[in-house]
């Protein structure tokens, strides 16, 4: 009988070895499983975040309209905006349009909702004959002006000359 007992209990151990595996096996998937929708889910969570920040940012400004006028004016230290018409608050930037500088913003100001004429400080110098951009963008709410949050609305090019007769037109 002891033969037979033997059999059994190398079978036995055989069998508790065998389920003693599977156990481990399912247990390592079950924690991979796990590690993988943790980290995935912290990254779909970013991703997610950020689209929804871009969709609250479209809800926050809704659609917004605006013109802007600007006429050559003399070379200076202010830019005289004639008029700008806004539906909510906004922004008139100031860069300069073409040469080594092309896309260098010079002065900025927050103009309110209506349509208002202005000026606006630059912190260089507008030069004889140089082109530059008016640009017109709608705050996004926050009063800063930031051309990756506040929605650009149109652009009017003018020049700096001291012979406003001969180019007007």
């Amino acid at each position: 009988m002891e033969p037979l007992n033997t059999q059994n209990n190398s079978l036995g151990g055989d069998m508790k070895s065998q389920y003693t595996w599977i156990i481990v096996a399912i247990v390592v998937v079950v924690l991979i499983f796990a590690g993988y929708k943790m980290f995935s889910k912290n990254d779909s969570s970013d991703t997610n975040t950020s689209d929804y920040t871009q969709e609250e940012m479209a809800r926050n400004m809704p659609e917004a309209t605006g013109d802007l006028e600007v006429e050559n004016q003399l070379p200076g230290d202010i830019v005289y905006i004639s008029s700008v018409a806004l539906s909510q608050q906004g922004f008139v930037v100031i860069s300069v349009a073409k040469g080594s500088d092309e896309g260098k913003v010079i002065g900025s100001k927050l103009f309110g909702e209506g349509r208002n004429p202005g000026q606006i400080a630059v912190s260089e110098k507008t030069k004889e004959g140089q082109t530059y951009a008016a640009s017109l963008y709608v705050d996004d709410g926050d009063g800063i002006f930031d051309a990756k949050k506040d929605r650009f609305l149109v652009v009017k090019n003018f020049r700096a000359t001291q012979y406003l007769d001969y180019i007007k037109g």
